[in-house]
């Protein structure tokens, strides 16, 4: 989305646009942001927006994961050791034991792409490692993709350009995010 929003940035040149990324949430109540791009399965109700497709999910490894390993040998490169993730029982290895926990979603594909575990992945980004293949595709969707603002902002007039941009330009790449019933690459 950089090019993207450059050419935003570039169209309204009175403009500044401030991106924030971070897994934390941006308070809209405080006006942390004016607009945000979030996975939700439902967003807080009294936030205004737009939603935009799922994020598909699959189960990704390096494609020479599996050359040098048994099934006893594989592992899992999850989010958090503290409570083993329920969704491992549907994967074809859910008694593999979890060897890393990386909180970083992009980290956990690099890992996975450099061969030192398996991962529950996003498309979106999987498709960004050339080694990493799907070997299993996820039964669930994690989350639906929403742009919001809050109700106070919604008709000012260059939210409603920026928020009228970003429906665009983000579903002109619902392809690349929401692939479950296409090949990750």
């Amino acid at each position: 989305m950089l090019d993207e929003l450059h050419e935003f940035q570039q169209n309204n040149p009175y403009l500044t646009l401030s991106i924030n990324t971070t897994y934390a949430l941006s308070d809209l109540e405080k006006s942390e942001a004016d607009v945000v791009i979030r996975a939700s399965h439902v967003p807080d109700e009294h936030l205004v927006g737009h939603r935009l497709f799922p994020i598909s999910l699959g189960y990704f490894m390096h494609k020479d994961y599996l050359d040098k390993r048994t099934s006893e040998n594989v592992s899992w490169i999850t989010a958090s050791v503290t409570e083993r993730p329920t969704w491992l029982l549907d994967t074809p290895y859910p008694n593999a034991p979890i060897s890393l926990s990386i909180e970083d979603l992009v980290l956990r594909h690099q890992a996975a792409s450099k061969g030192l575990g398996m991962i529950r992945g996003a498309h979106y980004i999987a498709r960004h490692f050339p080694n990493l293949i799907e070997f299993a595709p996820a039964s669930e969707h994690y989350a639906d993709l929403w742009i919001l603002t809050h109700p106070t902002k919604k008709s000012l007039p260059n939210v409603k350009r920026l928020i009228s941009f970003l429906l665009k330009a983000m579903r002109s790449k619902q392809i690349l995010i929401d692939c479950a019933k296409h090949s990750p690459r």
